[in-house]
């Protein structure tokens, strides 16, 4: 008998209700506790009654022993040991050795020119035009490289997957490759791009995931290139027949490793059973040679489904839609561990648990933990997770939507002690009714507890992209910046295609994103928290150097200041309390004619007079402000 899904979790949520008292959400961005449930056993079991995969507990200490010996041989680059353990891991769990498969596609490049701004306005710059797809951006830990990846629709041609990157900061961009498919008439699907880039010596390299529909199946894919522009290779992922695959997600474990680094990958494959339902299976796959001339995948879903990693469904209803991700953290010390999220929902509604799973034997066998995440009885969508990675980074967080009636809000989800426990709270309180979405969260690799959050709230007289900063600290409390408009002059996203949040590599302002235009016109990147730029396309060019009053005046706890440079100069705006002592540094940097606007929050500080002054090499100006609270 197949049990229901929707059974199983209204029976699930009762259960909590009567342990757990209810949270109060209020519209604020304070941390709320997340109600978790874990399920420790050999798989998943939990959406619907599958026989599991029972394995000894001489035979699970032999695995975890052997895992444990084969990270210390990734770390020590000991490729003969690598080959002996991986070997014997296999055994152990009845697996055969990755292998490149047969349906492997060299794609054709085509060069392309240089793309240049489309107009000059401060922090806006069109990375490429067209109509976009998708659209997914990270950057090196190292150097600082901007890399962005979209999918461009052909418009009767075939599709188009441009990468492209940035060396300064985002204000111009090279056009690095763009790649299409021998076949005609393939699409790339709307809103599924991802990318990761891990070094290996002196070179980078750049993977892409995503998903694209021909002769009307849905297959996920994964491109390789080094950033000379070799070693490029195209494989569509493995899937069954007559199935769909789709929302490929990417990561790796660099840069804990480097040349023995894994790559991962998650998507989702559906596959219609009857005429009334499918079956949903969250996919994993990983690359133990992402350096090799053709990269072998390893197929690493489970083994009592056949078809499923971790989280399935079986039975679904038709319209059922599924978004998962994948993470990696170093548990301190305990071995690696990869964590997935995954979300099921119907016909645009929501679901009110996101579903985890864990591995510490980097996805050989099936996860060794399921874990529930009951959210408070909002209908949550569309979870996007990210960790900082590296050595001992315990630290994550998942951006989410969540539905409380109309208003659908932006948060996050995070744990500073890899999922043992979770809090949640609101990354944006400026509105009162929100129609968030595409939310998405990036973990700067290696910086513990750094994230930067963007999504696109539709509910203003134009939409605007929405970026803040996030800082976890070790109790598990996040600390948000103010949400900054990053929509740019004139240019007004939708939530149809999508926008990423990147960030910046040092320097005070890190912040970065990427979003495309209503409709998919143009991919545009965005940059500039301290200096963010209006949403009105202000052409006028200032003939003077000018300091405006700050508005609101008085204030609480955020303020804007105005300010106008007729020409290229070095810009330094501080804040000062009535002491003379300064309180903050909010541009320390050279700015290029124009007028700007920048932001200043006194959250921590006590109500009072404080003062705020401007010097550039020709102008000094002071003005006064008052903080009542």
């Amino acid at each position: 008998m197949i049990i229901d899904r929707r059974v199983l979790i209204a029976l699930f949520i009762f259960l909590l209700t009567i342990s757990v008292s209810a949270q109060n959400y209020e519209k604020n961005t304070n941390d709320g506790a997340v109600v978790v449930q874990n399920n420790r056993e050999n798989g998943d079991g939990t959406l619907a009654p599958i026989v599991h995969v029972q394995r000894s507990e001489e035979l699970n200490r032999r695995i975890k022993e052997l895992t444990a010996q084969f990270n210390k041989a990734r770390e020590n680059d000991d490729t003969e040991l690598i080959k002996q353990l991986s070997k014997q891991i296999d055994d152990l769990l009845g697996r055969n050795a990755a292998e490149p498969f047969s349906d492997a596609q060299q794609i054709p490049y085509l060069e392309s020119p240089i793309q240049t701004n489309a107009k000059s306005v401060a922090g806006t710059s069109v990375i490429t035009s067209g109509n976009v797809r998708a659209i997914a951006t990270t950057t090196q830990n190292t150097g600082g490289r901007i890399w962005v990846a979209t999918s461009n629709y052909g418009n009767g041609v075939t599709d188009t997957l441009k990468i492209l990157y940035s060396d300064n900061n985002g204000d111009s961009w090279v056009y690095f490759k763009a790649i299409t498919f021998l076949q005609a008439g393939m699409d790339f699907l709307e809103d599924d791009l991802d990318i990761e880039v891990l070094r290996n010596g002196s070179s980078w390299w750049v993977f892409v995931t995503g998903g694209y529909i021909l002769s009307g199946e849905k297959s996920a894919f994964f491109y390789r290139t080094k950033d000379d522009g070799t070693g490029g290779n195209f494989q569509k992922l493995p899937q069954s027949s007559s199935t769909d695959q789709y929302w490929a997600r990417v990561v790796s474990d660099y840069p804990k490793y480097t040349s023995t680094a894994f790559v991962y990958i998650v998507a989702t494959m559906d596959s219609v059973n009857t005429t009334t339902t499918k079956a949903v299976y969250l996919r994993a796959f990983t690359i133990e040679s992402p350096y090799a001339e053709t990269p072998s995948v390893r197929n690493c879903n489970s083994e009592q489904n056949g078809s499923g990693y971790g989280t399935w469904w079986l039975g679904a209803p038709l319209n059922t839609v599924t978004r998962s991700d994948v993470a990696y953290f170093d548990s301190l010390g305990s071995g690696d561990r990869m964590i997935t999220s995954t979300i099921f929902y119907t016909g645009g509604s929501a679901s009110q648990i996101i579903d985890l799973t864990y591995s510490d034997n980097f996805m050989r066998g099936i996860p060794y933990v399921k874990q529930f995440l009951s959210l408070g009885g909002f209908k949550h969508s569309t979870p996007i997770m990210s960790f900082n990675g590296g050595n001992d980074q315990l630290k994550g967080c998942i951006a989410a939507l969540r539905y409380e009636g109309s208003d659908v809000d932006a948060v996050y989800i995070a744990t500073h002690n890899g999922g043992a426990s979770w809090l949640d709270g609101y990354l944006d309180n400026n509105y009162i009714n929100n129609t968030a979405s595409m939310t998405d969260v990036i973990a700067i690799k290696g910086v513990d507890g750094e994230f930067k959050f963007g999504w696109i709230n539709t509910n203003t007289p134009n939409p605007e992209f929405l970026y803040s900063t996030g800082n976890l600290n070790n109790t598990g409390t996040m600390s948000l910046t103010v949400a900054y408009s990053m929509s740019g002059a004139g240019v007004y996203p939708d939530g149809v295609y999508g926008g990423r949040a990147g960030y910046k590599l040092g320097g005070s302002d890190k912040c970065f994103a990427v979003f495309a235009g209503q409709n998919g016109s143009n991919a545009y990147g965005v940059g500039g928290c301290l200096t963010p730029v209006s949403v009105e396309d202000d052409q006028s060019i200032p003939n003077e150097y000018s300091l405006d009053q700050n508005y609101p005046n008085p204030f609480n706890p955020t303020t804007t200041i105005e300010y106008s440079i007729p020409e290229a100069s070095f810009v330094n705006i501080k804040v000062y309390d009535m002491l003379g002592q300064k309180i903050a540094e909010l541009i320390n940097e050279v700015s290029q004619q124009g007028n700007y606007k920048v932001n200043f929050d006194a959250a921590n500080l006590p109500s009072g007079t404080y003062f705020y002054r401007i010097k550039t090499d020709k102008f000094v100006e002071v003005r006064k402000m008052m903080l009542m609270k």
